[in-house]
């Protein structure tokens, strides 16, 4: 399974409100099933269990916070379902300054099989309460995912261990970033182990070691409303045995900056490396 959030971080909520990340986000929630017999999709917000907390945050006191329309699916095979977050906070001001964990467990369940396992993948929420009740005259959160990445996701094939890849070199075209919204944005590019985010890898392929190194230019940029701006990624896996013949997973993520609703997009890098010469 897969799913298009891995980490949303939300800032600035006001207690009292709601809010609802397909209008913000621009998308829903989406989970793909890559299998081939029928199933129950599920979709759940859970509290943070032991090693998933997010230093700085603590689990949030109520998952009937979150709410999910739909959060069941009944699917014959290969299929990607939608559905749709919203975020209720309790009108009360003793939740001011808070910063709360939650994630949501999408799983597999076969059925009259019970659950199936291996078939799951969470997405965190990161909740930030503003520290004081904001004016009426402020309005109501902007988005912040007005912008794309251009691949999504690409493959290199052949790298060897202790060796810099170029990836535009490899895949033969630009990186780039779109931003898509009316008015000039600022990026930050950083690549984030897969299992900080309590993610799945892609079938076949396993979370790249720790020690790769990646060069990112630029790491920061300001992209004018309407326009795009390319990067440059290098990337070395260190030079020991044990990474040869391997076919490694990496995520970059893209991350707009401000106040408001953040998500980074996942910029995802399958490697296969050589075999062991």
């Amino acid at each position: 399974m897969a799913s298009t959030m891995g980490e949303v971080l939300l800032r600035n909520l006001q207690p009292g409100q709601t809010y609802k990340l397909t209008s913000l986000l621009k998308v829903p929630l989406r989970v793909t099933y890559e299998g081939e017999n029928p199933m129950t999709i599920l979709i759940d917000p859970v509290p943070p269990g032991t090693g998933e907390m997010k230093e700085g945050y603590e689990a949030i006191p109520s998952t009937g916070w979150i709410a999910l329309e739909p959060g069941r699916f009944e699917v014959g095979g290969s299929s990607v379902v939608e559905s749709n977050v919203s975020i209720t906070l309790p009108d009360d001001d003793s939740i001011l300054g808070k910063k709360y964990a939650v994630y949501l467990w999408s799983r597999t369940m076969g059925q009259g099989k019970g659950f199936s396992l291996g078939l799951g993948v969470k997405s965190r929420l990161l909740i930030t309460v503003a520290g004081e009740r904001a004016l009426p005259s402020q309005g109501e959160m902007s988005s912040y995912m007005d912008f794309r990445l251009d691949p999504g996701s690409i493959q290199i094939d052949g790298a060897g261990p202790g060796k810099w890849v170029k990836l535009r070199k490899e895949i033969g075209r630009n990186l780039t970033v779109h931003n898509m919204g009316g008015r000039d944005m600022e990026f930050v590019v950083t690549q984030v182990p897969g299992s900080s985010l309590d993610m799945t890898p892609p079938s076949g392929t396993e979370w790249g070691p720790d020690g790769a190194e990646f060069k990112v230019s630029p790491v920061k940029m300001k992209i004018g409303a309407g326009k795009s701006n390319d990067l440059k990624v290098s990337m070395r896996i260190p030079d020991e045995e044990r990474h040869y013949g391997k076919r490694y997973h990496y995520l970059l993520r893209v991350t707009p900056e401000g106040t408001g609703m953040t998500s980074g997009i996942l910029f995802r890098v399958t490697v296969n490396t050589v075999p062991k010469p």
